[in-house]
């Protein structure tokens, strides 16, 4: 199969009478077979991807359930590639090309699948309602009641994090009327499997089926993050549309503008960051492609498309989060010290099968920059990120804002790890005749086969829930305390709001308890069904599963520039001075940003405090600040306190 992807590119570098490689480029209009049946294959069983383990219902935590994947993945894999060899020897290139677009579409659906028994019985999706995976949770609540722009928490505030993905999943919530965080689950899956076909669709315009299929494959190992699912989207998706939209000087081989601008702004609307770290590289390509496009002005005039199309697509966001940027200004709060930051700058030299493959790809980038232009795209891309990288980390040790440098290793290893496809597919034939020496019949088929087949091992033991203690035994011997960890392990750990668990939760990890349902019991108690009163709550999970606007987020380095932390603290801490429970009623009514309709505190020997998590800040109010007969007060589970002032619009 491979090396059916390797013969348009060597008669493309085949020297002319001049001895300089001709003009010629394998860079084509994509052929609607491989396209087609991939998406057909696609559309036409993720329904069942997505049925299939709730029907089973088998608990993912057990071995015999966790191995199903693996025997599906099995039988798929073989299937495809025993009609793949047939094919070949039949001497169906096209047919070799469909066939290569069902295993495209099989492998999306199949990772779905994988999904999906990973968190069979899950109330919640990966990582549960932790970390930024409770902010995307917040996001989708948000949007159960509103369509536009809003930060997750602070309501009164526009997005600065990017909402498509938890505004889809928000308005489908209330058109399945099925609280929006009981539905990231299905959205993880579906958003991770709809970009490996997607992938698979950009690629297949510049390569061979078969290797628009390998680069779809290991474009999803680099970042196999299903709680950051628009993520993993976005990330597989911007070098083959650079390729495609922006670095081909000639028409024939670009994408329409219109098309490429759609996929520009939804990557913006997805996650803007991998087209932050690649922009200086885009817009080098851009000039080197006006260059030596045939038609300079046509060339420029798809630019501006796409970049005005991008813009419209993109302006319910970008419009509100610029318009408050230019009237009130922006607190930054981009401090968070991620560990990332630690991991090896260098991700090729390290001792893997994907380290290996992204070390050819740095050698295939400098050894075929001036013939292919593919390695000469992907190496400003790959230095478009390293810049990116080196100069914020500079600023970082300056000032201490990370401008999410951290996130560029996803790109840089995305970059690396296609050129080493690429590299290998356009060398080994080069090397064979070299060595005069001729490839068994179905090795390009088993080489595919096996990247394949890794790539879904890999995958497998991300998505399910934990690993096992070393040297267990016994059907039992998943569920244990032992286990470790992981983000599908936290969709069960996490309580319900109600306290209760997914009936599949390992008892020895079970996590803390927050009391959301008796916080909004207690609303309702006080303000009547449909209340939404602007909360300040020790913990923004309440957030997570309740569509309330919050006065402020607990964690600074995650909360919205846009939404003013800093500022908002320095009024609590204001408010909590007043200590006369009458003025104190009427001045938390009456905050710089709005008032306070209810106070979700923890109890700490006379005080109830709040407390940010990442930055010094303790918030001390007394019982006594809320003696006032506007609060009705009440003692939650698990040292939590609660003040709701009565009368409060809450809506």
């Amino acid at each position: 199969m491979l090396d059916t992807a390797t013969s348009a590119t060597a008669a493309a570098d085949a020297p002319s009478a001049t001895g300089k490689p001709t003009a010629r480029t394998r860079w084509r209009a994509p052929r609607p077979g491989a396209t087609a049946a991939a998406v057909a294959v696609y559309a036409a069983l993720l329904p069942v991807a997505l049925w299939a383990p709730g029907a089973l219902g088998a608990d993912p935590f057990r071995l015999r359930t966790a191995m199903i994947p693996i025997v599906v993945g099995a039988a798929l894999l073989l299937a495809t590639a025993i009609t793949a060899t047939a094919m070949r020897r039949g001497g169906g290139g096209r047919a070799v090309a469909v066939v290569c677009g069902v295993a495209a579409g099989l492998f999306a659906v199949w990772t779905a699948f994988t999904m999906r028994v990973g968190l069979t019985g899950a109330a919640y999706g990966y990582a549960g309602l932790r970390g930024d995976k409770g902010r995307l949770s917040a996001l989708a609540m948000r949007h159960t009641v509103t369509m536009h722009s809003s930060d997750g928490i602070v309501q009164a505030a526009p997005s600065e994090y990017p909402p498509l993905y938890p505004w889809l999943i928000g308005r489908a919530g209330v058109l399945l009327d099925v609280p929006a965080w009981r539905l990231f689950g299905a959205a993880e899956a579906i958003a991770c499997s709809l970009a490996v076909v997607v992938c698979f669709v950009l690629w297949r315009r510049s390569v061979a089926a078969p290797v628009a299929l390998a680069l779809a494959v290991v474009s999803l190992v680099v970042f196999p993050r299903p709680d950051k699912a628009f993520e993993v989207f976005a990330l597989m998706v911007v070098v083959p549309w650079t390729l495609a939209a922006v670095a081909a000087p000639a028409r024939r081989d670009r994408l329409h503008w219109a098309v490429a601008g759609l996929l520009g702004g939804l990557m913006v609307l997805l996650y803007q960051g991998y087209l932050m770290f690649a922009a200086l590289g885009i817009v080098t390509l851009a000039v080197l492609a006006w260059r030596r496009s045939p038609d300079r002005r046509r060339y420029a005039l798809h630019l501006l498309g796409l970049v005005l199309t991008a813009a419209v697509a993109a302006s319910w966001y970008l419009g509100p989060y610029l318009a408050i940027m230019a009237t009130r200004g922006l607190q930054m709060t981009d401090v968070f010290n991620s560990t990332r930051m630690l991991d090896h700058p260098m991700p090729f030299l390290a001792a893997t099968p994907l380290g290996a493959l992204e070390l050819a790809g740095l050698a295939g980038l400098v050894w075929y920059r001036r013939r292919e232009r593919w390695a000469e795209t992907l190496l400003v891309l790959l230095a478009s990120a390293y810049l990116y990288r080196l100069v914020f980390l500079a600023g970082y040790v300056l000032n201490g804002h990370t401008k999410v440098l951290h996130y560029t290793d996803g790109l840089i290893q995305v970059v690396l790890a296609c050129a080493g496809v690429l590299t290998v597919t356009r060398a080994a034939p080069v090397v064979a005749r070299r060595l005069q020496a001729s490839a068994p019949a179905g090795l390009p088929v088993l080489a595919l086969a096996v990247l394949v087949a890794w790539t879904g091992v890999e995958m497998w033991r991300t998505w399910l829930p934990g690993a096992p203690p070393s040297g267990g035994a016994g059907e039992e011997f998943q569920i244990s305390a032992t286990l470790t960890p992981n983000s599908a392990t936290r969709a069960f750990t996490e309580p319900l709001p109600d306290g209760n668990y997914s009936p599949f939760a390992p008892e020895g990890l079970r996590a803390g308890w927050f009391p959301a349902g008796p916080v909004a019991e207690q609303v309702r108690s006080v303000l009547g069904p449909g209340a939404r009163p602007v909360t300040l709550s020790v913990d923004e999970r309440l957030f997570a599963v309740m569509p309330w606007p919050g006065y402020v987020g607990v964690d600074r380095s995650a909360s919205g520039s846009t939404t003013h932390w800093y500022s908002r603290v320095r009024a609590l801490k204001k408010l909590a001075r007043v200590s006369d429970p009458a003025r104190f009623a009427a001045a938390s009514a009456r905050t710089p940003f709005g008032g306070i309709d209810a106070f979700v505190l923890r109890r700490k020997g006379p005080h109830w405090e709040w407390t940010a998590y990442g930055h010094p800040t303790r918030v001390r109010f007394t019982p006594g600040q809320f003696a006032s007969p506007a609060f009705a007060r009440a003692d939650l589970p698990n040292g939590l306190v609660m003040a709701v002032r009565r009368g409060s619009p809450g809506g």
